[in-house]
Order: structure tokens, then C-alpha cells, then sequence
């Protein structure tokens, strides 16, 4: 899955920066909070597949359907680490250092 081609719904977007405020008070535009969300997309565990793709991303949920990010939610109950070390690579990989 290739993280440009995957789209960001508003419904998404705004979820996102109400649940991880923190991380958008680092971005400077909206193609930032985009740019976090499909790098959780592609960073995150895969932990269903049909009828729509579902990634498990630290204590994110994101819901993934013919390359359209439809859906984010919580799960307080899960946590997947994702490393520093990934996070930069990838970011490395797409010619942007975040701050």
C-alpha cells in the first residue's frame, strides 16, 4: 500500500485532532495531520482484512477502505508500540523530518 495514494476523509482528519492534540500542535498545516495519519496507516498492525482493512497504529484504530482512510477510533484497551526508529525511517523514506 503505497501512503500517497491513500486518502484522508475530514471525518478522520478532525478525529485525529481531537484525540492527538498533542501531535497536531507540532504540525504546521493540514497536509501535516494528513501526512501523521498515513504514516499510521502504513506504521500501524494490520489486524483485519475483509470487509474493510483495519490498522491498529499505538492506541489508534484506523479504518481502511479502497485506499480511503474512513474511519479512526480509540482503543484504550490496546496498545501497539511503534518505534522511534521506524517512525523516522519511514519519515526518511518520504523526504520529510517532522519537529
Amino acid at each position: 500500500m503505497k501512503t500517497k495514494e491513500l486518502k484522508v476523509s475530514h471525518v478522520v482528519r478532525e478525529t485525529y485532532m481531537k484525540y492527538c492534540w498533542r501531535s497536531t500542535a507540532k504540525c504546521e498545516s493540514l497536509y501535516e495531520v494528513d501526512y501523521k495519519i498515513r504514516r499510521a496507516a502504513y506504521l500501524g498492525a494490520v489486524i483485519q482484512t475483509y470487509p474493510e482493512k483495519v490498522i491498529h497504529y499505538h492506541n489508534l484504530r484506523l479504518v481502511i477502505k479502497d485506499n480511503n482512510i474512513i474511519g479512526l477510533s480509540m482503543n484504550n484497551e490496546e496498545y501497539i508500540k511503534v518505534s522511534e526508529k521506524r517512525k523516522y525511517t519511514y519519515d526518511q523514506l518520504n523526504d520529510k523530518v517532522l519537529v
